[in-house]
């Protein structure tokens, strides 16, 4: 698969001045950063801070840094200073973050659906024995971050922990790094030397191995060309998708469409399994279609880098349909945007019935719903923007699981009382941390049915009225808010 999970961002509140990491794992100085837990340290060192923009340096959802989950009660090492593998877009690029001789590293720590409660500590490389603290509390599937401040061994490392009192739990793990102190003390930089005399010319290496035959190199890639109509262009993409023959995870497929727009009409774009659909970016590459839906993905399915547009007229269907049912998983979107906003009446955004559905830097603007989620679903939806006139979110099953982070809820007709998250028919779980729900003219939630678990946390909240909660047997929990109005540390208002 070739998406992309873009960064969760955690904000510092205030700049760190100086701080000093020390032995016994306490921090000297004012950091101004609430809940902030800093690990042990090997030695009383003076540093400073150097800040950067967040970089990826551990997900074990793709292998980047460590491969596979943690494993309960045991020590994982992952270097970060020096060259070091990051994740940028769908792929793993190395690149220094954090250089060789820093002393320490400011981390947003994530724990991505643990299999059991339990607790993540931070430590420098090589600590021996269970930690006495922990960075980061959880319970079983949440998706829940927080920054550490955490001091490196000699070799640029540090331990992660999953302590658990379940033998065999696992937990998937996210960390960017957002800056590294150096020791202080030392003044400005020199001037560069003059660069010396190039040194003798080294006697040629070894003659490499062969690469592969250029003739099969993209024997199961097609790319579609712009032939100049929109009209053609979308024939020549359907014809592309029949020509596919049975495509398997040993056999993907990947079509590419050039910059331009592809009209299908009614016909509905269906994507089967191991096919990825991608274009140049969402403001030059245009699916557009009446059909609803106008795309259909089936599972293991990626779509990238293109906009697609419904021009129907009807109310009440999707523009894109994710799966035909919880048999399809691991549905990819990333970087594109969705238009179901020509219809007078409503047209919907995503329907989304697959099992794990991920939705990355996806923008969406729905006449009617932005997400609409079936039986036992399964959605991630990651540094998104969704707009839509009814509802952002709406829980048409039971048993699904809606994970937003850092993303933009809004709806946005001031006219109709419209709800941006809609939890509906029984035993669903919505997480929204680090976002902003917004609404000219409705609710933030509305909670209906039983058996419902809604969790909003360190998110703005600006709508008339916050929250309505008519479901019977449900949780709904609430923390470090804001509103327009000011902060609410914690409560649902």
């Amino acid at each position: 698969m070739t998406s992309a999970h873009r960064p969760i961002r955690r904000r510092f509140g205030t700049a760190i001045a100086s701080l000093c990491l020390v032995a016994a794992g306490t921090l000297v100085g004012s950091t101004g950063i609430p809940n902030l837990v800093s690990a042990q340290a090997s030695g009383a060192v003076a540093s400073s801070i150097v800040t950067v923009d967040p970089t990826r340096v551990l997900d074990t959802r793709f292998g980047t840094g460590l491969a596979g989950p943690i494993s309960a009660n045991s020590s994982n090492s992952l270097r970060v200073t020096g060259q070091v593998a990051t994740r940028v877009g769908n792929a793993d690029v190395d690149a220094v973050v954090v250089p060789d001789g820093a002393t320490g590293v400011l981390l947003n720590v994530t724990a991505l659906r643990p299999s059991a409660d339990g607790f993540i500590s931070v430590r420098p490389g090589g600590a021996i024995g269970e930690p006495a603290a922990s960075n980061l509390n959880f319970t079983s599937g949440q998706a829940i971050p927080n920054a550490v401040i955490a001091a490196l061994a000699v070799n640029g490392t540090i331990d992660i922990w999953y302590g658990t009192g379940t033998p065999g739990a696992t937990t998937g793990v996210l960390i960017d790094v957002v800056g590294y102190t150096l020791p202080s003390g030392g003044g400005a930089t020199g001037p560069t030397g003059q660069q010396g005399a190039a040194g003798p010319r080294g006697p040629a290496g070894a003659t490499g191995a062969a690469g592969p035959s250029g003739a099969s190199l993209y024997a199961r890639t097609t790319v579609v060309e712009n032939s100049g109509t929109a009209i053609a262009n979308g024939t020549a993409l359907l014809a592309a998708i029949a020509a596919i023959p049975t495509p398997s995870a040993t056999a993907p497929y990947t079509i590419e469409l050039e910059a331009g727009s592809y009209d299908v009409g009614a016909t509905t774009v269906e994507l089967s399994a191991y096919v990825t659909l991608h274009g140049v970016g969402a403001n030059s590459t245009f699916l557009v279609g009446t059909g609803t839906p106008v795309l259909l993905t089936r599972g293991n399915t990626t779509v990238s880098d293109l906009s697609v547009e419904s021009s129907t007229t009807s109310s009440n269907e999707e523009t894109v349909q994710l799966g035909i049912s919880a048999a399809d998983s691991d549905i990819v979107i990333d970087s594109v945007h969705i238009d179901a906003t020509a219809a007078t009446v409503g047209t919907d955004g995503i329907y989304a019935r697959a099992k794990e559905v991920v939705l990355s830097n996806v923008s969406v603007s729905a006449g009617g719903i932005a997400i609409v989620t079936t039986t036992s679903s399964t959605v991630e939806v990651t540094a998104s923007t969704l707009r839509a006139e009814d509802a952002v979110l709406n829980t048409l099953g039971t048993f699904s699981r809606i994970d937003i982070i850092g993303s933009r809820l809004e709806t946005f007709d001031g006219t109709v009382a419209s709800d941006v998250l809609r939890v509906r028919m029984s035993s669903n779980t919505v997480h929204v941390t680090n976002s902003t729900l917004t609404a000219a003219n409705g609710v933030a939630l509305e909670l209906a049915g039983s058996d419902q678990t809604v969790s909003i946390y360190n998110s703005h909240v600006d709508v008339p009225s916050p929250f309505t909660d008519t479901a019977t047997t449900s949780t709904l929990t609430c923390a470090v808010l804001s509103t327009p109005t000011g902060a609410v540390a914690n409560g649902c208002v």
